[in-house]
């Protein structure tokens, strides 16, 4: 359920659902990682950075608690905390250890500021895009992260995401909505987002359940208005 909540934008059910599985099962890394990661979806950055860094220490071998922390820090610029991570990242090897180099050179190029590196990690995931039809959300992000959120929204406006809704296809791994929904994305920020959501089916949850996600508290527009403005000129239910 704090899985769900976060996928739909709703990071303060998520939170409290998060919290809920920890009550439950307080050896669980998973469910403690979760509550590390929905308080940064709130905004409790610090709090979130410290227990990714407690729950490392405790977990030291757990590659998505050091994926995660290597992520979170360098999203929101805890260079200090991220740097201290990146020790543990020797400890992985094959796919795993290719994964978290990979999480570093996301850093790393977030932290140069480099325009030909963020130009080239464009590059790359157009070519991506033009493989396989199709974009993860993650990368979208990515890509707003670098400064470059028009950008982004072109090639997701691009990109199509009718597997996601294929019950015989592939899992929609990385596609996870909650990474475009959040107070730092830049992508949220814009009207034309609202078309995104659409596609992902989101504005007709949001409309049919009446569970607005967080993000319209912060939003410069009528999120609601949109969402609802999409629906009623889909072809989805209102």
């Amino acid at each position: 359920m704090s899985s769900f909540c976060w996928q739909v934008g709703r990071f303060g059910d998520a939170l409290r659902f998060a919290e809920q599985a920890c009550e439950l099962n307080p050896l669980m890394p998973a469910a403690r990682l979760q509550v590390a990661q929905m308080r940064t979806y709130v905004g409790d950055y610090e709090a979130s950075v410290r227990m990714h860094q407690e729950l490392l220490r405790r977990w030291p071998h757990n590659l998505a608690i050091l994926m995660s922390l290597l992520n979170t820090a360098s999203r929101l610029g805890f260079w200090q905390a991220y740097d201290q991570a990146i020790e543990g990242i020797s400890k992985f090897q094959g796919w795993q250890g290719s994964d978290l180099h990979a999480a570093q050179t996301y850093a790393e190029t977030l932290r140069s500021n480099d325009p030909a590196k963020r130009a080239d990690r464009l590059r790359r995931y157009t070519a991506l895009l033009e493989k396989t039809g199709t974009l993860p959300l993650n990368l979208v992000e990515s890509l707003s992260s670098f400064g470059m959120a028009e950008e982004a929204m072109a090639l997701a406006e691009r990109a199509s995401f009718a597997h996601m809704f294929d019950p015989d296809g592939p899992l929609p791994s990385a596609y996870f909505p909650g990474v475009i929904l959040s107070r730092w994305s830049e992508l949220n920020r814009s009207r034309r987002f609202m078309d995104l959501c659409d596609r992902l089916g989101l504005c007709a949850y949001w409309a049919e359940s009446r569970c607005w996600p967080d993000c319209v508290e912060w939003d410069p527009y009528d999120f609601k208005g949109e969402a609802l403005r999409r629906v009623s000129s889909s072809d989805h239910p209102a």
